[in-house]
């Protein structure tokens, strides 16, 4: 009966929310094999619902309700009522309404909810759509000669957090949602986590940065867990070596090559889901740079230890640039740790700098591919001794330009990865050269003066390196939109990934997987770019399949962890001054 039954969208029919929220589960676990087909067709019908019904002239129903005109920017200063003409006129086939740009009007019409404030307003609360007030409300009724607005959108669970509104709302539903429950996280008798476990906790995470302001991230991960969680990870991955191998594959095996996730916890948890969740036949290689910038850093690299944990021949976690001493303190992750945790934060974040210590710095994939956060390095230099002192000192020489030569994997398998910061000078340049190197089309070595430590190497390296070592592939990250916009010569990092350098072994990839990156910047300058990840198959693992998506929209409202707008760009020159050099450092 098309012309008695019409079905409007709620906020619930996009591919965020029911990814979120147990409707692609529900599917994935009733269909199967064919749970993605039927996934994917539950989404093109869910772009094609009408927004808005008028009944007999005078009731205007939607789920959220009210919306600001087309041309509205997000400023509450230029905050206007929209038309019905312009509802008329709104994109509706978008798989989730956007929060930002021009085609705001369908988030605004699923995501709203009336306020006792005058105006309109962002609502701060969602991220997406708008507050609007009695005044509104009379200004919409009475431009259309309206006598009812009404609207869904709020359950009990939503409504009881709302001051100055009853439940008058309409939620036709007995089902309240689930939320991840009240009571903090627990270490599991045993010390053995579970799939459910982990799930649990990833759900947890996500309700609290909606929910709870990040101090309050305690009641949820207690001390005591946290300390049981990163002590078993760290003696995981302390007992493996520099060069993780990812080897127990067969016909069945995938890989999924993951780049920088900066904190950005929404997207990654996305990203887990549509790339599948770690498994006995899929495996997970992540290139580092976990923690900073973005406001989540700390449940970004706590999710990712509890997978370590419960699957560590599957779950492969390397080191990043930023899982260092200097880059947590400049970047955000060390505040973040202090503002969640208070008193007990300092314990907190030392605990983490021991466990980024024991990070492993590269992986070899079926011995076909070999990733590493930043990429190759040089063979060590031996040091020279000066005549005469007492005790005769070792002087460190740092390496001319034309005495750098490639290193071996052998070499990077002996060096020291245990400290807190990779030396910029000395004898052990090799975990600075794998984690802060970049490519360049220049051929040949040099020092990478831009960023102060590390190399430059060009396609004759890769070629080089590959060869030697018989590999198809190498897959590295650590370069994001900001640094690529600075490479002359090198693609930007508009979807997420670039192949820098095709040489006749092969290929050099670089796949970074923060989107819309850094989270913290003015619209105007916003890069937009995508995420994207990497698949590896059979039968060899070095045909590199590349999937991007976009960031998670609505997110959160939070606060930057560090100055983003005087802090120097993460591709800029280090300030060797902030940086303990000390070689025979002790490790925590």
């Amino acid at each position: 009966m098309p012309d008695r039954v019409f079905l409007l969208r709620g906020n619930h029919e996009s591919k965020y929310c029911t990814s979120m929220y147990g409707f692609e589960k529900e599917v994935l676990t009733k269909y199967g094999d064919k749970g993605k087909h039927v996934y994917r067709k539950c989404l093109g019908c869910f772009e094609a619902l009408p927004l808005a019904s008028i009944i007999a002239g005078r009731v205007y129903t939607a789920h959220g309700g009210l919306f600001r005109v087309r041309s509205c920017l997000r400023e509450q200063g230029s905050l206007k009522l929209g038309s019905l003409e312009e509802l008329m006129q709104a994109r509706r086939s978008v798989l989730d309404p956007p929060w930002e740009g021009s085609n705001l009007i369908p988030g605004d019409v699923l995501w709203s909810d009336p306020s006792m404030s005058p105006g309109l307003s962002t609502n701060e609360q969602r991220g997406i759509g708008l507050l609007w007030g009695p005044d509104c409300t009379e200004e919409f009724l009475k431009k259309y000669e309206l006598k009812l607005i009404i609207r869904s959108h709020e359950g009990p669970d939503a409504r009881e957090k709302r001051d100055g509104l009853v439940l008058q709302t309409i939620h036709s539903s007995s089902y309240r949602l689930q939320l991840p429950p009240m009571e903090p996280v627990t270490w599991p008798n045993g010390g053995t986590l579970t799939n459910e476990w982990v799930h649990g906790l990833m759900s947890s995470f996500e309700w609290s940065s909606w929910n709870l302001p990040p101090s309050q991230l305690p009641s949820v991960m207690p001390v005591s867990v946290f300390d049981s969680l990163i002590l078993t990870a760290s003696k995981i991955l302390h007992k493996e070596r520099n060069i993780a191998h990812v080897d127990d594959l067969d016909s069945d095996s995938k890989v999924v090559v993951v780049g920088d996730v900066h904190g950005q916890l929404h997207d990654l948890l996305f990203l887990l889901k549509d790339g599948g969740f770690p498994s006995q036949n899929q495996f997970y290689v992540f290139n580092g740079d976990y923690v900073d910038r973005g406001a989540w850093g700390l449940e970004t690299f706590l999710v990712l230890l509890s997978w370590k944990v419960l699957m560590p021949d599957r779950v492969f976690l390397l080191r990043g640039n930023h899982e260092s001493k200097y880059c947590t303190s400049m970047y955000g992750f060390e505040k973040e740790v202090l503002t969640k945790y208070g008193d007990k934060g300092k314990h907190v974040y030392r605990k983490c700098l021991g466990c980024f210590e024991a990070l492993p710095l590269a992986s070899i994939i079926a011995g076909r591919v070999y990733t590493a956060h930043g990429g190759l390095f040089r063979s060590p230099v031996l040091p020279k001794r000066t005549r005469g002192k007492k005790n005769r000192k070792v002087r460190l020489l740092e390496p001319e330009t034309s005495s750098l030569k490639l290193g071996t994997l052998e070499e990077l398998m002996q060096a020291r990865r245990s400290v807190l910061d990779p030396p910029w000078e000395g004898s052990n340049l090799i975990p600075g050269d794998v984690l802060w190197s970049d490519p360049s089309m220049s051929p040949g070595l040099s020092p990478n003066e831009q960023r102060g430590i590390g190399l430059l190497w060009g396609p004759d390296c890769t070629e080089e390196f590959l060869k030697k070592y018989e590999l198809k592939l190498i897959i590295r990250s650590h370069e994001g939109p900001d640094a690529r916009e600075k490479r002359d010569g090198l693609g930007g990092m508009d979807i997420g990934y670039t192949i820098d350098h095709s040489v006749e072994s092969g290929k050099l990839i670089t796949i970074f997987s923060a989107p819309d990156y850094p989270q913290f910047q003015a619209t105007e300058e916003r890069y937009r770019n995508k995420g994207a990840y990497i698949i590896l198959q059979a039968p060899d693992f070095s045909d590199p399949q590349f999937r991007s998506f976009e960031a998670v929209t609505p997110r959160p409202k939070a606060n930057p962890f560090y100055d983003f707008e005087n802090v120097i760009d993460s591709d800029d020159e280090m300030d060797k001054s902030a940086l303990d050099t000390n070689e025979e450092q002790a490790s925590h």
